[in-house]
């Protein structure tokens, strides 16, 4: 019990010396190790405890609260497919086990089996009605399939009986800001696109990436010598072909910006709102003020761009607005920082563009044709991630 309660309090070195005393006093009872397990967990230290929750299985098979300890230690690990098998093991040994019914329904949530993780929940309520942990857990399924009012019960449900649950918290005001006109259809398309299997995401990422991208190099083929129009008639149709390019271009902005740009935005309005100030937490606000300070940074360059008049100013305020997406999925929670070829061509765009806007126009021409084809890469690329990020 001192071990277990250092470590709630945060004590780490105590807690596990507290732990190892437990064991050094009963090396052979499966508790013992159990006590290392759960506190090495609690600690961070999750090799440990899996040595020490494996040891208290040998010992003692047929004890369900080590097969639950187990269940939630694979699950913060993220291995699934282990956190289902030993909380169904626990049911089987003890089927009145509501905690090991709700670890069962959260590793089917997870694996995506939806309907079979609703029905453990159920379960896991039917066993205890007071389990934050299955209310939470219906709390997000209907968030998933978008039932705004369900989940807000179900997480208001889960606080009632454990005030302090975290997940409940949160849960709640992802719930609530999908009431507020317009951030409720965003985030309704983007768990549509989650929602799908990896590989179909994929796949349609690369059938729209070529619908893009085809018109693009139509258009680039028609601009050369070859296809220089001698009537009118050439002449309208490679206009129209100019049309098209540009609104896919749009397009792509519009899709790419919706995820990357208008979505982040919309959180930091909610800020100001009465009623949606308490629901977005300050720590996701940091990429909303980035992609703020973008938005007025590009509005700042393109006002002088109009006024001054300042053409190569025009030209890099587009630039840094086809590059937007792409750096907001950069510093976005998906942490796409990691990606190094992207945050290299999100760099390179904007140092060729202002070097393309401030060099002599002997030098800058080719400076702001390269930056540009830089920065159609960006956002192509930000387009996709919007359909693939995880």
């Amino acid at each position: 019990m001192t071990a277990f309660c250092r470590a709630d309090l945060g004590e780490g070195k105590e807690a596990l010396a507290a732990a190892v005393k437990c064991l050094s006093l009963a090396p052979d009872r499966a508790w013992s190790h159990y006590v290392v397990g759960r506190v090495s967990r609690l600690i961070g230290n999750p090799a440990d405890a899996l040595t020490a929750l494996t040891d208290a299985v040998r010992l003692d098979p047929g004890d369900p609260v080590i097969r639950r300890e187990l269940a939630r230690l694979h699950h913060e690990r993220g291995r699934f497919e282990l956190c289902l098998a030993e909380a169904e093991e626990g049911l089987r040994l003890d089927p009145l086990d509501g905690e090991c019914a709700a670890f069962r329904g959260r590793a089917l949530q997870d694996l995506g089996r939806l309907e079979e993780a609703e029905a453990a929940y159920r379960r896991a309520l039917a066993l205890d009605p007071e389990m934050p942990a299955a209310h939470a857990g219906l709390g997000f399924l209907a968030l998933r399939r978008g039932g705004g009012e369900a989940s807000v019960r179900a997480f208001r449900d889960a606080l009632g009986t454990d005030p302090g649950c975290e997940s409940a918290r949160s849960g709640l005001a992802q719930a609530l800001l999908l009431r507020f006109p317009g951030y409720g259809w965003i985030d309704r398309v983007v768990d549509h696109l989650r929602g799908l299997p990896e590989e179909i995401r994929r796949n349609l990422a690369v059938i729209l990436g070529v619908a893009v991208v085809a018109p693009q190099l139509l258009f680039l083929g028609m601009s050369t010598d070859e296809w220089l129009p001698d009537g009118s008639e050439e002449g309208g149709r490679i206009g129209w072909w100019t049309g098209l390019a540009l609104l896919q271009v749009l397009l792509t902005w519009g899709w790419a910006g919706l995820f990357w740009v208008l979505r982040p935005l919309y959180l930091l309005a909610l800020r100001f709102h009465p009623a949606g100030r308490g629901l977005v937490e300050p720590s996701r606000l940091r990429v909303p003020w980035m992609v703020l300070g973008g938005v007025l940074a590009i509005l700042l360059i393109l006002s002088i761009g109009i006024l001054a008049p300042w053409p190569r100013g025009i030209h890099l305020a587009v630039l840094l607005a086809a590059c937007l997406p792409a750096a907001g999925a950069l510093a976005g929670e998906s942490g796409k920082w990691e990606e190094a070829p992207l945050a290299v061509l999100v760099a390179g765009a904007i140092l060729l563009g202002i070097l393309g806007a401030l060099l002599p126009e002997n030098h800058a021409s080719t400076y702001r044709f390269v930056s540009f084809l830089f920065g159609y890469g960006c956002l192509l690329r930000a387009f996709v991630l919007s359909i693939t990020d995880s």
